[in-house]
């Protein structure tokens, strides 16, 4: 995109189409948690020389049903594409104050993007955010990593069960038992078992956590000597077995980013 498209952009999602495009989301604005952010989408074809032109997909001051006033402000997305081909976004709106105020919405498309769903909200208390994609563990199950902002900084996973491009079942919070390191990326391992990455508040390195009975409880944190500038990290299941991480191999700067 050109440079002076958006004053700032932060914290894009990415998810593979069924014909092989990529759709791209991201939250853009003057400024993080400031009444003019708007979340974007655009596509990218493979071979092309750049992405489609962006899309507005949620809207400043847009409201839930039921709710008593609009979403102050909107940040992080997080995308799935699940086996029915419904596309689901799920993202931080901000009810009040700042992202200890966060709350988690989403919305679902039907036809890979085009339009979406009007607004819904999945978590109602306040100082619950997300970053990374979620883990599909059936074709009707996956699980949504998320975290806290308020009094406590801790990673958390939802288990949801959906059909029909809606939501069956939302389990209750599997939480990681230590505080300090937010925003979890999953990835399932050869054996079953399901790895956590986070992101560390203290700059120390990249935090890991393991779960054995498929997110339902989560070992404590340690560290994978690698280093982390309080940044998020990403991570993904290849097709020869192998996991993927992407981060930014630095204590203090989101400079450079690494596999």
């Amino acid at each position: 995109f050109p440079h002076n498209v958006f004053q700032k952009a932060h914290a894009s999602s990415l998810v593979e189409l069924e014909n092989g495009d990529i759709l791209i989301t991201w939250f853009a604005g003057s400024g993080e948690a400031k009444r003019d952010v708007e979340i974007y989408s655009a596509r990218y074809s493979p071979g092309s020389d750049s992405c489609t032109e962006p899309q507005v997909v949620v809207r400043k001051g847009e409201k839930v049903k039921g709710t008593l006033w609009p979403d102050k402000s909107l940040g992080n997305t997080s995308l799935y594409l699940d086996d029915e081909n419904f596309l689901w976004l799920f993202y931080n709106a901000i009810a009040i104050g700042g992202w200890s105020g966060a709350v988690i919405n989403y919305k679902v498309s039907r036809d890979m993007g085009g339009t979406w769903s009007k607004p819904r909200r999945l978590v109602n208390s306040l100082g619950n955010l997300v970053r990374s994609k979620p883990l599909r563990l059936d074709s009707n199950t996956f699980l949504l990593p998320c975290y806290t902002e308020l009094f406590t900084h801790k990673g958390y996973v939802l288990n949801i069960k959906h059909g029909n491009g809606k939501i069956i079942s939302r389990g209750r919070a599997s939480m990681i038992p230590e505080d300090g390191a937010i925003q979890p990326a999953l990835a399932l391992t050869e054996d079953g078992s399901i790895l956590m990455l986070l992101r560390d508040r203290a700059k120390k390195g990249i935090r890991r956590s393991w779960s054995f009975d498929q997110g339902k409880t989560w070992s404590g944190l340690d560290l994978i000597g690698l280093p982390n500038p309080n940044s998020a990290v990403s991570v993904a299941n290849l097709d020869d077995g192998r996991i993927m991480l992407v981060y930014n191999h630095s204590s203090d700067g989101r400079t450079p980013l690494s596999i």
